[in-house]
Parts: C-alpha cells; structure tokens; sequence
C-alpha cells in the first residue's frame, strides 16, 4: 500500500513538473510579444502601413488555407465512402456528363477565386509600396549612406 501512494506522489510530483517546465517554456515568448521592439506593434507610420498589409495577408492566407484543408478533408470522405459502396464494380469508363459539368464548374470557380484573392493581395502590395513612397518624399528626408566590403568583418 505504501509502494502505490509512493507511486501515485511521484507521478503527481512529474506531472506537476512537466507543467511548471510549460510555463516556464511560455514565459520568454511573453516577454518578447510585450517587448517595445515587437514586430506585431509597429512604432512609426511606414511599420503600420506594412503591418496593416501583413495582417490582411494573414487573415486572408489563414482563411485559404482553411478552406482548402475542408475540401481536401470532403474529398478524401467521399472517395472513401465511394470505395465502400463500389467494391466489386467496374471501373467507370464512360463519365456522368451532369457530373463532369458540376466538376468543371468548381474548377472554374477555384480558378476565379484564386485570381480574385491574389489581384487583391497585388492591390493591397502596390497601395503599400505606394504609401511608403510618398512618404519618403518629404522635407526633411534624412539619406544614409552605406558602404559594405565582403570579409570585413
């Protein structure tokens, strides 16, 4: 009886272990996210119209990716679950036209989509590139100079 609870205290006692060590792992990425010099807090003009452009890639790329991940997933469930029913079929020579149509649509429809989704990334870069200009194009411009020689170190 006394070997169990020995047992039972030490897996306690490695459980909590294992959870201190988790925080203590997350603690520095907390600290760097609250950091002023946090790439996810931009500090001066050009930095918030290059962050705003980096969270509408985000958003927007997550959300692709997403879609794309629940096609893929109702893709593979309908093979399967095609598989399942025709076991001992013969493999199908002559396609459904009324299939072949909705299929062609649905390819045509991702190209579209596809298109529309990068001509908006390419406005969304060229609005941004644009605005960095202009403001770049001030009175009081400071220009920096540099020179870089390989192996200079």
């Amino acid at each position: 009886m006394k070997d169990s609870r020995q047992e039972s205290r030490a897996g306690s006692r490695a459980r909590r272990e294992r959870g201190a060590s988790r925080v203590f792992a997350l603690v520095p990425c907390c600290l760097f996210l609250s950091s002023s010099q946090s790439a996810l807090a931009p500090a001066g003009p050009q930095a918030g119209r290059i962050g705003g452009h980096w969270w509408l890639m985000l958003y927007t790329l997550t959300g692709v990716f997403l879609l794309v991940m629940l096609v893929l997933l109702s893709a593979v469930l309908r093979a399967r679950r095609q598989r399942a029913l025709s076991q001992g079929d013969e493999p199908e020579t002559r396609p459904d036209p009324a299939r072949e149509r909705r299929m062609m649509r649905v390819v045509v429809a991702s190209v579209a989509a596809t298109v529309v989704v990068l001509f908006v990334l390419l406005v969304s870069s060229f609005l941004t590139g644009r605005s960095l200009a202009s403001i770049a194009v001030g009175e009081d411009v400071m220009t920096v100079k540099v020179t870089g020689h390989q192996w200079w170190w």
